[in-house]
């Protein structure tokens, strides 16, 4: 392996490199941005069917090669790294592809084919293949929830009381990602206490799942469905016996709001309306690419693995199961 790990970019799409502009944005929303600013990675080959899509790509990004099919780039060249990014019901097809080729190590987008048999039945593949498998849920490489995962840990906010997560567009879709940021900060187990409502608001075979989570049996996590044709809306608040934090404005902001004594109320005690952090997602796509550099130079563990996600794709695929016999509420 070269100093620089190369990279083939599987699908020419948003994540992949239309939520940004080009190489001189400031936030890194894509993995053709994240390639342009990691030290370790080198993009060198792109694939997608669509041959205008692959023109406007590479003559955005600069990109050396770009193919058609997979078959195509992986019989031209080898490479360390694969992102996969295609279209969502492609995911699990083009893993397989990549599990057979010489490519070293994987990014693949969730769901990983989005049903729980599938996407099992890959990850344990990559596992007896030694092929490393980083699944992107990119919030777990985001210096400030790692640092917000700390401080839950180590206890400073004391034990989990309850919380509300709201999302649209899906409980596979969109859904997979508010229980893995919920997973993820919590270091919980989670389970099913209730299904209490479903709609659907435009993902084809996903419906947003009103529900209702246990975190190792404790404290409860409502999923609060909302009607993603409205709007995008992401936000998690977690209550906590020494104050509430909340990740708000998409997984963009932080608000921690410490109990204080109430200006209002002798004696009461309430929470104080908190400051806003920004978090830094611009810097998790980086920290992504570079922690799967490390992985496959040093075997380093990676934050997000196939078993992690298999968590969140596994809740939110039996949610979607639960949730079939409910009448849509819009």
């Amino acid at each position: 392996m070269s100093s620089e790990c190369s990279v083939l970019l599987v699908g020419c799409g948003q994540v992949a490199g239309r939520y940004n502009t080009g190489p001189n944005d400031e936030t890194v929303l894509t993995y053709a941005l994240a390639c342009h600013r990691s030290p370790s990675v080198r993009l060198v080959a792109c694939v997608d069917p669509d041959e205008v899509v692959r023109r406007e790509f590479t003559a955005t990004w600069q990109v050396p090669h770009a193919y058609e099919s997979l078959s195509s780039a992986l019989d031209a060249d080898t490479y360390d790294i694969a992102v996969v990014a295609s279209p969502t019901p492609t995911h699990a097809t083009v893993l397989e592809g990549l599990l057979a080729s010489p490519v070293t190590a994987v990014i693949g987008e969730k769901p990983l084919g989005g049903q729980t048999e599938r996407a099992r039945s890959l990850v344990d593949a990559f596992d007896k293949a030694g092929k490393p498998l980083a699944v992107a849920f990119v919030r777990r490489w985001d210096p400030a929830m790692v640092a917000l995962k700390q401080e839950i840990a180590s206890g400073n906010w004391g034990g989990l009381r309850t919380g509300v997560g709201f999302y649209g567009r899906g409980v596979v879709n969109n859904g997979s990602h508010m229980i893995d940021l919920v997973h993820y900060l919590t270091g919980g187990s989670l389970s099913i206490l209730a299904v209490t409502g479903r709609l659907d608001d435009g993902v084809q075979d996903d419906p947003t799942v009103d529900a209702v989570l246990a975190v190792n049996d404790e404290a409860s996590i409502h999923l609060a469905a909302t009607d993603g044709r409205d709007y995008a809306f992401f936000e998690l608040t977690l209550v906590f016996e020494r104050g509430v934090v909340v990740v708000e404005d998409s997984g963009f902001s932080i608000r921690r709001r410490p109990v204080v004594e109430s200006g209002r109320f002798p004696g009461a005690r309430s929470v104080d309306a908190g400051e806003y952090e920004p978090a830094r997602y611009g810097e998790a796509f980086v920290a992504m690419m570079e922690n799967v550099v490390e992985t496959v130079a040093h075997g380093a563990p990676l934050a997000g693995d196939g078993r992690s996600a298999l968590e969140a794709i596994t809740m939110a695929d039996a949610l979607r199961h639960r949730a079939a016999e409910l009448e849509s509420v819009a």
